[in-house]
């Protein structure tokens, strides 16, 4: 015996069926996968992970930003706004599309000076 191949269940009962009409013995075994997701994170107080972590201000600027949006009642909805207000505090121009918030937080990351007035 020699295995054909790895397909869904659907398509693996198609094939079987061929090569049953063919004359072939065939045996359908089930297959379990599993899929893993890693996600890297730090725990401490703030002053042990300051100094673990290179470029520490860019993220207390982010974590003093979620406060400060926070600390003034943002909802659900509002937060995102909020959030980027407190981030950029020119505020010159909100965000209103995710996809602009994406990549407005995309170029901060990679340049914490970066402000809304170059979008």
């Amino acid at each position: 015996m020699f295995k054909v191949g790895e397909y869904y269940e659907d398509e693996a009962k198609s094939i079987a069926g061929y090569l049953r009409d063919a004359g072939f013995k065939v045996d359908i075994k089930g297959l379990v996968q599993a899929r893993t997701d890693i996600t890297a994170s730090l725990q401490g107080r703030h002053s042990e992970l300051k100094g673990k972590i290179d470029a520490f201000e860019r993220y207390e600027r982010f974590l003093a930003a979620i406060k400060s949006a926070v600390e003034k009642g943002a909802t659900q909805e509002s937060f995102r706004d909020l959030f980027l207000t407190m981030l950029d505090q020119a505020g010159k121009k909100r965000v209103k599309s995710s996809r602009n918030f994406r990549i407005r937080l995309r170029k901060w990351m990679k340049n914490p000076e970066w402000t809304s007035s170059r979008a």
